[in-house]
């Protein structure tokens, strides 16, 4: 549970996951019980406490999901085993919130097809990383190699294996990119599209689906 406000500033809504449970009931998972959510010192007012979660992503193949704070990077969340794992600066290329450098704003996570876990991070110099399913590592893909926006909020991915952005700024469109072959960061492809060029009806956009 988790949210931002209309000028995209922090709530520090502090109700944690809800997971409905096969019986119908719903479990809570908060800072008084699970020792994760206080952060990388796992101390409850410790600073670093994990507020405002906005996305969640599942595998469709195995019982994990991600998890995506406004102030703290992401959570992947381990069901079966019931283990939490923060990734933020310090251990992935999630990036540092610019001008609020101790926090980490998730602003999309999306799988692809290859169940690769893809976070954007608002206001962000390394907007979008990748966590491989295959190898377990992270790569980052700078702002600078999609038009220089570090507004990015929703991500999705498409059949083709495209990624499609959200530009939070006003008036800015979206982004579209595929990496290709991951392992080779000279053919990715990044574009730009607008009302300018697309068939964009407005350059605000509020929402993003795959049909």
């Amino acid at each position: 549970t988790g949210g931002f406000s209309v000028t995209n500033e922090y709530l520090f809504r502090q109700e944690g996951v809800l997971r409905l449970q096969e019986n119908g009931s719903w479990l809570q998972y908060t800072r008084q019980n699970r020792e994760e959510l206080g952060g990388e010192d796992r101390a409850v007012g410790g600073g670093d406490d994990i507020f405002d979660f906005i996305k969640i992503a599942a595998s469709p193949t195995e019982e994990k999901v991600f998890l995506g704070s406004y102030i703290e990077g992401m959570l992947a969340f381990d069901l079966e085993a019931d283990e939490m794992t923060l990734y933020n600066d310090k251990n992935s290329p999630i990036s540092r919130t610019i001008g609020d450098p101790t926090r980490n704003r998730i602003g999309g996570i999306a799988l692809d097809r290859e169940e690769n876990v893809w976070v954007t991070s608002y206001l962000g110099d390394t907007t979008l990383a990748v966590f491989s399913k295959e190898n377990r590592n992270w790569t980052g893909f700078p702002k600078a190699k999609c038009g220089g926006f570090s507004e990015i909020l929703d991500i999705v991915v498409d059949g083709a294996n495209n990624k499609w952005m959200r530009v939070a700024s006003s008036g800015a469109g979206l982004i579209v990119f595929n990496e290709f072959d991951l392992n080779d960061p000279n053919d990715d492809e990044c574009r730009f599209l607008s009302t300018n060029n697309s068939n964009l009806p407005s350059n605000d956009v509020l929402s993003l689906e795959v049909d």
